[in-house]
């Protein structure tokens, strides 16, 4: 496929023509499939995110249908709980069936979890919550329109409107500067870090609120209350990633294009039979403390202890260990055989199994009783939303991130949660003990 190259405004970008699915086998996309393509993108060619690929417009009902069609375990009548919430694609009529007239309408009401397994099945990704910012910030004419006070003003007036219960189709509006339709005026998007925390951090300082739920190693300023991305972050920040909301939708971003697209996503026999509010069906690639490669399913029958953590953090997680053994130590002896202890890291770049391993013996871990997974950025995004755990990098590579306990039965559904540095572990002990009998 050729590139055609657009100039616009003294930015050249390129339009990457995309795969129509009807380029694909039957067997890939079933006999319903539709001839939407997926969405042309655009590579951005200038600026901090130069040479990504963007969608030109956000996916739209006619394009999501086509991949729920191929991958069933996303049906709105299949999808389980702990990944969509009650309204997931509640304006649809049916499995298949969107409102008339809509196929070209922004799909709305998809969770997260099921944005990102869209992007994914499309052999693409969402956008980080700095590249979409850095996108939005142009208006018409220039990359930055922070400073166009009438721009700006359009964008908030848009925030204050009703939005229809449809939005309207896409493309129908002026492009930005990078020739991207719809960054605002018609829904809201997900982004693939929408849970990083946003508050300001007090640093290792005396204890407030906000430090017992976050770590203080990392400070996190928000920018100007006045601002829109401001707004948005605040926004974005009071998402739940299994929930859905009717001005929410998404588009998706690549860092190179790629030609094998729209291959179904079928679930693993080890996650089929598994409860729809079970975290294991957000299951990714894992390696443990030893280097041998894990599923979350492995810990099926067993009640597990779950926690975030990085090991190179010095304030809130050894406070955390702390915490988890003598929570550990209230076990009766005979119930400690039926619990798993679970550190996952959130540090994919730095905590290697190797480091992992050199953590745990530095703690006298038992690894018989303890385990400790390094995951991929998806994998520790996907359990880290699944959790309700917040976490953000930041420029020394530590971690801002929420401290939780989470107790998980032996299917892998959420129990109880301790939530906060400090916070009284009796109620975790008696769920522990409560999940064993």
């Amino acid at each position: 496929m050729g590139l055609v190259m657009r100039v616009s405004c003294l930015v050249i970008v390129a339009v990457i023509p995309s795969l129509f699915l009807t380029g694909c086998s039957e067997s890939k996309l079933g006999p319903m499939a539709s001839e939407t393509p997926l969405t042309p993108m655009v590579k951005i060619a200038e600026g901090a995110f130069a040479d990504l690929l963007v969608e030109e417009h956000p996916v739209t009902n006619a394009q999501f249908r086509n991949f729920v069609i191929s991958s069933p375990a996303w049906l709105r009548s299949q999808a389980a709980a702990v990944l969509v919430g009650e309204n997931y694609l509640q304006h649809w009529l049916g499995d298949f069936e969107y409102p008339e007239g809509s196929a070209n309408s922004p799909v709305t009401n998809v969770s997260w979890f099921a944005a990102r397994e869209y992007a994914r099945w499309a052999g693409r990704r969402l956008a980080t919550q700095d590249e979409w910012e850095s996108l939005a910030l142009a208006s018409e004419t220039v990359a930055d329109g922070s400073q166009e006070k009438r721009y700006q003003q359009t964008i908030l007036d848009w925030y204050q409107r009703k939005m229809p219960e449809i939005p309207t189709a896409v493309r129908l509006g002026k492009p930005n500067y990078y020739q991207l339709f719809d960054m605002h005026g018609l829904i809201w998007e997900w982004v693939d870090d929408f849970n990083k925390p946003s508050t300001l951090m007090a640093g290792y300082g005396q204890m407030s609120d906000v430090t017992k739920l976050f770590c203080g190693n990392v400070e996190i300023a928000d920018s100007d209350p006045n601002d829109v991305a401001s707004f948005r972050l605040s926004f974005r920040n009071s998402f739940i990633a299994n929930q859905t909301y009717p001005n929410v939708g998404f588009r998706c971003v690549a860092d190179a294009y790629v030609a094998d697209c729209c291959l179904p996503l079928e679930p693993s026999s080890a996650t089929a039979a598994l409860p729809n509010e079970s975290i294991y069906l957000t299951d990714g690639l894992w390696r443990d403390q030893s280097g041998g490669e894990r599923a979350l399913s492995d810990f099926v029958g067993q009640v597990v202890v779950a926690v975030m953590i990085f090991t190179h953090c010095e304030y809130a997680c050894p406070r955390t260990m702390l915490n988890l053994k003598e929570i550990e130590k209230e076990i009766p002896a005979e119930q400690l055989g039926e619990v798993r202890w679970l550190l996952v890291s959130m540090d994919s770049e730095r905590d290697t199994p190797e480091v992992l391993q050199a953590y745990a013996e530095k703690n006298n871990l038992d690894t018989s009783r303890w385990t400790l997974l390094h995951g991929d950025d998806f994998a520790v995004r996907g359990i880290a939303a699944a959790l309700g755990v917040r976490y953000k990098k930041g420029l020394k590579g530590n971690f801002a991130h929420s401290n939780i306990i989470t107790t998980l039965d032996s299917t892998g559904r959420i129990a109880h949660q301790l939530v906060g540095l400090g916070a009284e572990s009796s109620p975790t002990v008696a769920a522990i003990k409560s999940e064993c009998q």
